[in-house]
């Protein structure tokens, strides 16, 4: 049996803070009262209504009425968040409110991820379950703005400066696909290898630096002289740990001049770029797919293990879709995914499973193999 879950990665507490204590525009039109059912429609210039006021265990449907595809994404610390996906043209996306409270949410290929669309409103939009009936024509209070723990900027690429005393920043929280470039400013030769040093006696590695632990995605730069550097591209999501192997490896243990406590973390998440890294949601874990633009699935052919789960992640800027072959039983679908949004599938029992991305004619195709 297959257990399918698509999930949002950007719920961000950060946006309740910037998004909720903005003003509703002029011209928004509102849902007066809390109604049991009602129905948005996306247009190219945001959704409409605004604001609904909605009862406890009332349903909300969203229909998209544009050539573009838009997304339905919660952005604050909902008490139940949701996602839809990316929603092609007159798709329909429906959510049950069981719980009461106020959930502001926006389109995820309109307005995060760093996406900007030209025309379409990036503002509050809210629907308040459990409310009470509001006057004909009267806006909806907004909440207080709630306070976020303090923490660095998410950013897209970074330069990390080696220095023979260190590496500044020793913290960054980096955008997924984004690069991180290390430039040795000091005197010595120094190294930038992720993982944390094994005890004993070091092993070399391509020639450089010691065994590390396990890493989201391993790697050493081997050994930079003054002025030299070192660049890594980050598509997979995790917090990685690194070091310098040549000052801080277990046969250097002597360099006291070196920082080799730090701590030196690049946590990679999928956040808008500047949004506050404290309040990102915790990455998922386990075998990963890419989906990029150009090249689809990465890889396209993976083996696991009865019972793991697989995550697809899409790093295009279009929607794309992993969909089961017909012959795959239970059958699995997705539905447009969104730039950012992630999808996956636990498999239960062994056996091959074909798939392809509808959304791409079937241009892109992967298999998983379950032993």
């Amino acid at each position: 049996m297959l257990k399918l879950l698509k999930s949002p990665r950007v719920l961000l507490a950060a946006a309740v803070t910037l998004a909720i204590a903005v003003p509703f525009a002029a011209g928004v039109t509102y849902a007066d009262n809390s109604v049991q059912s009602a129905t948005v429609t996306i247009t190219d210039s945001g959704f409409s209504p605004a604001v609904v006021n909605l009862a406890t265990g009332g349903t909300v449907a969203w229909v998209n009425q544009t050539n573009n595809v838009h997304t339905v994404t919660t952005t604050n610390s909902n008490p139940a968040p949701f996602d839809s996906g990316g929603l092609t043209p007159q798709q329909t996306f429906s959510y049950n409110f069981t719980l009461p409270g106020t959930y502001v949410y926006t389109s995820a290929t309109d307005c995060l991820h760093a996406n900007s669309t030209p025309g379409f409103g990036c503002m509050t939009y809210q629907i308040n379950v459990g409310a009470s009936p509001q006057p004909s024509g009267t806006p909806v209070t907004t909440p207080t703005a709630v306070p976020v723990p303090a923490g660095p900027p998410v950013v897209q690429n970074a330069n990390i400066a080696i220095t023979d005393s260190g590496f500044s920043p020793g913290v960054v929280t980096l955008d997924v696909g984004g690069t991180i470039t290390w430039a040795n400013k000091g005197n010595n030769v120094h190294t930038a290898v992720s993982g944390q040093i094994s005890p004993g006696p070091p092993t070399l590695v391509n020639g450089n630096g010691p065994v590390l632990s396990s890493s989201p995605q391993p790697f050493d730069s081997g050994g930079l002289g003054p002025g030299q550097t070192f660049s890594v591209q980050f598509p997979v999501i995790g917090t990685y740990t690194y070091t310098s192997g040549t000052d801080c490896g277990p046969a250097n243990s002597n360099n006291t001049v070196f920082n080799c406590s730090g701590p030196y973390t690049i946590s990679v998440v999928n956040a808008p770029v500047g949004a506050n890294a404290a309040a990102v949601a915790p990455p998922f874990s386990g075998p990963t797919i890419l989906i990029k633009d150009s090249d689809g699935f990465e890889p396209n052919n993976l083996t696991i293990k009865a019972g793991q789960t697989v995550t697809w992640l899409n790093l295009g800027t279009t929607a794309h879709s992993v969909v089961g072959d017909p012959s795959v039983t239970p059958p699995f679908n997705s539905g447009g995914l969104g730039s950012g949004s992630d999808f996956t599938v636990t498999f239960q029992t062994p056996g091959t499973f074909h798939y392809s991305s509808s959304a791409d004619s079937g241009r892109f195709a992967g298999t998983i193999v379950v032993q």
